[in-house]
């Protein structure tokens, strides 16, 4: 550490984003930061990690003009801090009416509209210089709080265990250094040190399903059992992701053993395992061929009833320009340039 004096929760902070290895050294992290406590305090952390670990930082604002009388001094905020702390600046924005006018709702819309741009600018940087691209990162603020309520969230929808789990420190691309952190503590944080931070009041509208359960379910919860929730939360998410791991080698080892040389799977021998074997072996087999492809537990079951059936040659649409097709007992996938 250096000889300056780091305040205590940030040095624990750094500490365990250093034993969690999500930056190593020669990594070029990007912090999406959106002038909310959360986000600021992320960037705090980052740069501070920089005195310990050699990695490039930068940082990355998304507008959805959604707030016109916060969005422009909000940007102005975080671009000033860049050029404060010397750090690249990346910018990006989208039309708040197509936000507003998305088919799965508001927050969908936006969180669609930010991932483009996490994704293109990805791209940009591995374009632009001579980099592995495993070694550019996002760096989201999600805390504890944020997993808690992702995990409820996703009970309403019905899920599972990986929907279950919620969110994991290391994503693809994307890390999550603040997981293990609580809302409350970042902020007081923050308040103390007297850096400034924007409170975005649409967190606070309970007509948003994560907002009431953010707002009313979870304190209503902690009321009824004596307990904070969300640390029981985080430990089950923590639980799961131990299974799903192993079930994800296991899957691994199987998948292997099904697929043959030309990367066709063989069904005859994909029917022999037990069904739920059956559901996990095909969404790998499909997800692995074509990441983009997310086929619905419905539709994977759809599938595997007509494998089970008399009829060999059979084709299943997948949408996004891709399609299954089952010929003489092999599942083969195929792009819509090869029809």
């Amino acid at each position: 550490m250096s000889k300056r004096a780091v305040p205590s929760f940030l040095f624990k902070a750094i500490q365990e984003a250093k034993s969690a290895n999500l930056v190593l050294a020669g990594d070029c992290v990007i912090a999406a930061v959106s002038a909310g406590a959360d986000s600021i305090f992320l960037l705090e952390l980052l740069d501070e990690l920089r005195r310990e670990i050699d990695f490039e930082l930068a940082v990355a604002h998304f507008n959805h003009h959604l707030r016109p009388e916060f969005d422009a001094e909000e940007e102005a905020y975080v671009q000033s801090i860049a050029a404060t702390k010397g750090l690249k600046y990346f910018s990006g924005e989208a039309s708040a009416e197509k936000i507003r006018n998305s088919k799965d709702g508001l927050e969908a819309g936006a969180r669609r509209a930010r991932q483009a741009f996490f994704k293109s600018l990805l791209l940009e940087i591995w374009r632009d210089g001579d980099r592995d691209p495993d070694s550019i990162k996002i760096a989201l603020g999600h805390h504890a709080d944020d997993l808690a309520e992702s995990m409820l969230l996703q009970l309403t929808r019905g899920t599972g265990i990986q929907g279950l789990i919620g969110m994991r420190s290391s994503e693809a691309h994307y890390i999550r250094p603040l997981l293990e952190l609580r809302a409350k503590d970042l902020r007081e944080y923050l308040d103390v040190q007297g850096i400034k931070y924007f409170d975005d009041h649409t967190n606070s509208d309970c007509r948003y399903l994560r907002n009431a359960i953010r707002h009313q379910l979870i304190p209503y919860w902690n009321e009824l059992s004596g307990h904070d929730l969300v640390p029981k939360l985080c430990q089950t998410s923590n639980n799961l992701e131990a299974y799903a791991l192993a079930a994800d080698y296991y899957i691994e080892e199987q998948i292997r053993r099904l697929i043959g040389p030309a990367g066709q799977l063989n069904s005859k021998l994909l029917l022999q395992y037990p069904r739920s074997l059956q559901t996990l072996l095909l969404h790998r087999f499909i997800r692995g061929n074509d990441y983009r492809l997310a086929p619905s537990a419905r539709q994977v079951s759809q599938i595997l009833d007509s494998l089970e059936g008399e009829r060999q040659d059979q084709c299943f649409e997948l949408g996004n320009k891709r399609r299954l097709l089952h010929l003489g007992g092999i599942l083969i996938l195929e792009s819509e340039s090869e029809y």
